[in-house]
């Protein structure tokens, strides 16, 4: 019995994610089912073509966001091998060796990176959530492969952590209890002349959305009546200390997302939704003024 766990996903550069809250790779095949006329079970089966898609969750914000395009920061493109490693167990015992050759490894030929979702709470360090789709190799090879002997894994590395830092909607801040940030990517897929394998992915659009809670009630109330304008927002994240609690504000190790077009309204007393016309903007290496 063969046991494995996983590793890493290794992106070209090599940019390696060690740290993976949970991952979920599918080949995404479109299948299908023919009848006869009177049939009760199918007389043909088959598969048109897949999508290979890998969703997975993350703290290694840094190394996402050092990935991503530099105007939108919601997608990176690769045209070489994006690598997902499984690392194989040992029985009686604990893991094996990365350089070992009975680790597997599922390689994407190429392949689109989003910024689908964030989440960070009180006392909680931020995630952020991704979606990886795959295309046919140039030269039309496949998408997909598979290797079971792989010995080439590499051995993890300590990564920065970061939790909830300042909030501010127009200028008023908000003691926010939790903060989640949706980017609601619509994603164009496209296919040639029958073949199995994607040879085209992109983004349609995106509609960011951004989730706030406070429990500051007269904060709320103040978007109850009507939607309001949204001028100028941020937000950090707070970088943690490795065996301490956070890095001092004026220490330029945290990093802010923005924006000023928008709108604010509310759910609850307790909730306030911003609804962005445009991407967040990312700063990294910033002081909490």
């Amino acid at each position: 019995m063969n046991i494995f766990k996983p590793h890493s996903i290794t992106f070209p550069g090599p940019v390696n994610i060690f740290q993976i809250n949970s991952w979920t790779p599918t080949p995404g095949f479109n299948t299908f089912e023919e009848f006869a006329s009177s049939g009760v079970t199918p007389i043909f089966n088959g598969t048109h073509d897949l999508t290979p898609t890998v969703d997975f969750e993350t703290p290694d914000i840094d190394a996402i966001l050092g990935l991503l395009d530099a105007t939108y920061k919601v997608f990176a493109g690769f045209t070489g091998i994006t690598t997902l490693s499984y690392l194989k167990k040992t029985n009686l015992g604990i893991n094996g060796a990365v350089d070992a050759a009975v680790n597997s490894q599922i390689a994407i030929a190429r392949s689109q990176l989003t910024f689908e979702s964030m989440s960070v709470q009180q006392s909680a360090l931020a995630t952020i959530s991704c979606k990886l789709k795959g295309i046919n190799a140039a030269g039309g090879t496949g998408t997909l492969d598979y290797t079971d002997d792989a010995d080439d894994l590499t051995a993890p590395s300590a990564v920065n952590h970061y939790t909830l830092g300042p909030v501010a909607i127009n200028g008023t801040a908000i003691c926010a209890t939790g903060l989640s940030v949706a980017n609601n990517i619509q994603h164009d897929t496209q296919f040639c002349s029958g073949g199995p394998d994607p040879e085209y992915t992109a983004i349609d659009r995106i509609a960011p959305t951004v989730t706030i809670q406070t429990n500051e009630v007269d904060k709320v109330l103040a978007f109850f009546r009507s939607p309001a304008a949204l001028t100028a927002f941020y937000f950090f994240l707070r970088r943690k200390t490795v065996g301490q609690i956070n890095v001092a504000n004026a220490t330029t190790s945290h990093v802010k997302f923005s924006a000023t077009v928008g709108s604010a309204h509310v759910t609850g007393d307790k909730e306030i939704v911003l609804r962005l016309r445009q991407s967040l903007a990312v700063a990294t290496s910033q002081a909490i003024a």
